[in-house]
């Protein structure tokens, strides 16, 4: 009993070490950066696009379409996942794929009839779908040995957790200030920046 104790007291130092070492990566600290602000816009986007919409004066049926467009979009990108990170890599495809999601949150803002909204959803794919796949490969590659489950799980709570949480608080609060309209280009414009900051950062410290 007292060895199996100490075998687990071990094993908890060490992923605790593993953890540290992890976190003290710059380059880590900079792509969680990018997995945050891909949880923001995924959240500014997932609560308010139906009401972005309505401001446009779209029926419930392009609502649907718009939202049927963009799910049958994810489908090809799926598929060639691989080779998207085959050519640019884990990480440049992670940027690739924020690039897209601020670029398409951008035209969303810029836009005022459904039919370019249908149009632009057919980029989706390159967005956040694309994201989740090179980040799971890119969080396994940083992840120190025996730690891979580990990072994925960082990943997924600053994403789908943090990023998530505080766009959709932040989103909630510039949907009563200036329109959801407005709010979805602010958010792709802020992706943007971050997504600039991020690429100087990781040009620093890889």
């Amino acid at each position: 009993v007292y060895k199996r104790q100490g075998q687990e007291e071990t094993e908890k130092m060490e992923d605790a070490r593993g953890i540290n070492d992890l976190l003290r990566q710059p380059v880590w600290i900079v792509f969680l950066l990018l997995a945050f602000i891909a949880g923001v816009g995924m959240a500014a986007f997932s609560n308010y696009f139906f009401p972005y919409m309505g401001e446009l004066g779209a029926s419930e049926t392009a609502m649907g379409m718009a939202m049927a467009v963009g799910t049958i979009a994810e489908i090809p990108v799926m598929l060639l996942a691989n080779r998207f990170i085959g050519r640019f890599g884990d990480y440049g495809t992670s940027i690739l794929a924020t690039a897209f999601t601020g670029l398409r949150l951008v035209l969303f803002g810029l836009v005022d009839s459904t039919a370019a909204v249908l149009l632009i959803q057919v980029i989706n794919g390159l967005g956040t779908p694309l994201f989740m796949v090179a980040g799971v490969h890119y969080a396994d590659q940083l992840a120190p040995p025996g730690l891979h489950a580990t990072s994925q799980g960082l990943l997924n709570a600053v994403m789908l957790g943090v990023g998530v949480a505080v766009g959709g608080f932040l989103s909630g609060l510039l949907l009563v200030a200036i329109g959801a309209q407005a709010l979805l280009l602010v958010t792709g414009l802020f992706m943007l920046v971050v997504m600039g900051i991020a690429v100087f950062l990781h040009q620093k410290f890889a």
